[in-house]
């Protein structure tokens, strides 16, 4: 019989604290396994990748020039260093790339925003409940992103990236 009290008291000690906690959680797990919020994450990890290797493209050109060297000769090592290089020359700025990550999820944002609302309308009226507008634009905006990384890594130096940009275009020339 202690023991049952004991337990009830622990299981009410603080309980507004362990409800809320409960609500807090469960909300998060809610938030963090939708879709759509998924799908912004994974932009943004893909824009962040895109910042990343323009820098990294930005650095390699900095010490091919500073070498008089062709950029697909820089090893890659010397490209990673030359993204510190570029910055204490003013070539790579922290404000240039910050503007470029809120621009771009900014116009993420607002693009997915109108789909979603214009695919709504439409499911309105045609009844069908299909999101076509929200799903093209997800693809389309992950794409670019996607082209854009390649485009910088072919602009370090990287030779396999041209090829992959090259079949990548011609493949989403044919989607979209």
């Amino acid at each position: 019989m202690i023991a049952l009290k004991h337990t009830l008291h622990n299981l009410t000690d603080l309980l507004s604290v362990k409800l809320f906690i409960t609500f807090v959680y469960t909300s998060l797990v809610a938030f963090f396994t939708n879709s759509d919020v998924i799908y912004f994450m994974v932009f943004t990890l893909l824009v962040v990748v895109d910042v990343i290797t323009k820098n990294l493209s930005l650095g390699a050109q900095y010490v091919a020039d500073e070498r008089g060297a062709k950029v697909t000769d820089v090893p890659f090592t010397a490209k990673a260093y030359g993204v510190v290089l570029a910055f204490n020359a003013g070539v790579i700025k922290s404000i240039t790339m910050r503007d470029k990550i809120t621009s771009k999820l900014g116009t993420y944002l607002i693009i997915i925003v109108a789909s979603i609302l214009t695919d709504s309308l439409c499911a309105g009226i045609e009844g069908n409940g299909e999101y076509i507008l929200y799903k093209l634009s997800v693809a389309y905006l992950g794409a670019t992103e996607f082209l854009s990384i390649l485009e910088n890594l072919r602009d370090g130096g990287n030779p396999l990236a041209e090829k992959l940009l090259t079949v990548a275009r011609k493949k989403l020339d044919k989607t979209f």
